[in-house]
């Protein structure tokens, strides 16, 4: 039978969980930080592309015919280089250029929110696998416990001081805390495999991150849901004002050279090689579109839509770190429960102690003591990993943080 003095390598292990500052974008995989960076890379090449869309080509083109309608052999050989350029249109290009350079900063946003995300489930399984771990080595505390149980009533059975109903009962407790320690790890080995699939790095090699409650208000302006939904308002709002210009007045610039070669034509008072060039300006009016109304009064309401919801995701974003706080709360309050219960076996322990030094307790009251005062500290310590959790929600929603 082992003695309580062992259950010291138990302590050491309860101190040795050390935190790491954070966990960031290099806890992925390989695979998935190159998703991100292939996404980034695509985010900045549509942003380009629509900022500079309001460029019109050069168009080009190029022709050659032989006919022998009019003449002999004749040859017909033209080429041109055009371009038709909006220099103006009511604001048109300037709201453009700037809806594409706030659908650009909400993409970068939305990719952000999305890694934040990926690092946070890296981060959750980081958790619940040492919480389990911890809830593990409970467990075994607790079928030791059923196991000491057993041998105290083994030898009461055989002294004829109890009756087999109770070792019966004793027996099945200790199967099913085995059956539980079973499941547990079973749970573990399904965790470590999710985080496989999120993660290239061993899960005992990753430190988990230390976080602190920020303020309501430090959430809020870091919260990139807001972020993301402040700048679809931006968005929303250039596009109604793209929308209305372009029922507006334009003013267009227009340039062309022509070049054309005629062999063996019937026209043979014109030269056989002509170039020129042809240069104007252009204002257009839309006078009456018959969806212009609609086309104005649905933007404007797609806007006013997007202001609404910017709205209620500030709400939302209040409510919710209000209900982090909460559970936080709830996990102090669970923790103080925990202390006390543990301080009151540290002073049952002690007595057992004396009384055990004095031949008036057993050596299995000592042990079942001792291996309940380790039990609460696993229990105090995976608290803290579920208020690491709770904290965990609110990190992985702030911008920079």
């Amino acid at each position: 039978m082992r003695t309580f003095y062992l259950f010291s390598s138990l302590y050491f292990c309860l101190n040795s969980i050390v935190y790491a500052s954070n966990i960031d974008v290099s806890s992925l995989s390989k695979l998935k930080r190159e998703q991100i960076d292939l996404t980034r890379k695509n985010i900045e090449a549509e942003a380009v592309k629509a900022e500079y869309f309001w460029l019109s080509p050069i168009v080009g083109s190029f022709s050659k015919q032989w006919t022998d309608e009019y003449s002999k052999d004749a040859i017909f050989t033209n080429y041109s280089l055009s371009v038709n350029q909006p220099i103006f249109k009511s604001g048109g290009i300037y709201f453009r250029v700037e809806h594409a350079k706030a659908n650009r900063f909400y993409s970068n946003l939305r990719l952000q929110a999305k890694e934040k995300e990926m690092v946070k489930e890296v981060a959750s399984l980081l958790y619940k696998i040492n919480a389990l771990d911890l809830e593990i080595k409970k467990q075994e505390l607790l079928v030791e416990n059923a196991k000491i149980d057993i041998e105290r009533k083994t030898e009461a059975y055989n002294a004829g001081a109890l009756d087999g109903g109770f070792l019966d009962n004793s027996m099945l407790a200790k199967n099913q805390q085995t059956l539980l320690l079973f499941d547990m790890i079973k749970s573990k080995k399904i965790l470590v495999l999710k985080l496989e699939t999120m993660s290239d790095i061993e899960y005992k090699n990753i430190e988990l991150p230390t976080l602190n409650l920020v303020d309501e208000q430090t959430y809020v302006n870091n919260n990139l849901d807001i972020q993301q939904s402040n700048t679809l308002v931006r968005v929303g709002d250039y596009a109604k004002k793209m929308v209305i210009s372009e029922h507006l007045p334009t003013v267009s610039l227009s340039g062309s050279f022509n070049y054309s070669n005629a062999k063996n034509s019937i026209y043979s008072f014109l030269p056989e090689k002509t170039h020129y060039r042809k240069y104007g300006i252009q204002i257009s009016i839309p006078f009456f579109d018959f969806s212009t109304i609609k086309s104005i009064e649905s933007a404007k309401l797609n806007h006013l839509k997007l202001q609404n919801s910017a709205e209620d995701t500030k709400r939302n974003v209040h409510k919710s770190y209000k209900i982090v706080v909460e559970g936080i709360a709830d996990i102090d309050q669970k923790i103080s429960l925990t202390k006390e219960d543990k301080n009151l076996y540290l002073k049952l322990l002690d007595d057992t102690k004396l009384l055990y030094s004095a031949g008036e307790r057993t050596e299995y009251d000592v042990m079942t003591l001792q291996n309940s005062v380790y039990i609460k500290e696993y229990e105090l310590m995976v608290l803290d990993l579920n208020k690491q959790q709770e904290l965990l929600i609110l990190y992985s929603k702030m911008n920079h943080i």
